[in-house]
């Protein structure tokens, strides 16, 4: 499991990082960041040692403060479906309080 949330979790940055969402800069800014509080997967085939994949994510549900993702790995150059994944995010201060997520923060 843990390989498939490494992905999740690279997935993720660069989803950031490809709507110019400057995940460091902000967290150390605004004091404010994600935290997972719920991760989904679902195996469809095994992910063998060093396979190449194709890799897809999209945002399911953007709340006031929580974000969703939906995550699949797939074989490279293919349709097969390898893993099915959800994570859930929470925009919080650094004592987990709950933070709205404002319109300069939404990545969208």
């Amino acid at each position: 499991m843990k390989d498939y949330l490494t992905y999740f979790d690279c997935l993720i940055t660069e989803y950031y990082r490809k709507l110019k969402y400057n995940y460091a800069s902000e967290v150390k800014k605004h004091q404010k960041d994600f935290h997972v509080i719920k991760t989904t997967l679902e195996y469809k085939k095994p992910l063998l040692f060093d396979q190449l994949i194709d890799a897809g994510i999209r945002t399911s549900k953007i709340g006031n403060s929580s974000i969703t993702f939906n995550i699949g790995l797939f074989e490279c150059n293919k349709k097969a479906l390898l893993t099915l994944g959800t994570i859930i995010q929470v925009y919080a201060d650094q004592k987990l309080s709950l933070i709205h997520i404002s319109e300069p923060t939404r990545p969208y």
